[in-house]
């Protein structure tokens, strides 16, 4: 009989320096994670622009797998993607214009124990 873990945590954070694309985490071959993204825009005074995505394991960045392209975020003000699922291997990436954006993967990580 096999056995998972869930782990409710932060998976995965960071601020991108500006036009940088950044792995927010990548999956253990052996896990899944569960959870909803958070971006904000830092900035009290500048609207920001972010992308997003999920890197399938082995494969290079396509434009097919952005869930936010080019997409605009107030001063101090946040996007939303709840529901992502993402496998073993994958990688949520996400760059920013001018580095004030954050994101959060927070959720569940389930470990695939043997």
């Amino acid at each position: 009989m096999t056995y998972a873990t869930r782990l409710p945590k932060i998976v995965g954070s960071a601020q991108p320096e500006a036009g940088v694309l950044t792995t927010i985490t990548e999956i253990a071959a052996n896990s899944n994670a569960y959870g909803s993204v958070f971006v904000a825009n830092v900035s009290d005074t500048t609207v920001e622009t972010v992308r997003l995505l999920v890197k399938p394991a082995e494969d290079p960045v396509g434009p097919h797998q952005y869930l936010l392209w080019d997409t605009p975020i107030e001063p101090n003000g946040m996007v939303i993607i709840a529901n992502i699922g993402l496998n073993g291997g994958e990688q949520l990436m996400a760059s920013s214009t001018q580095g004030l954006a954050t994101f959060n993967l927070t959720g569940d990580q389930i470990i695939n124990n043997a």
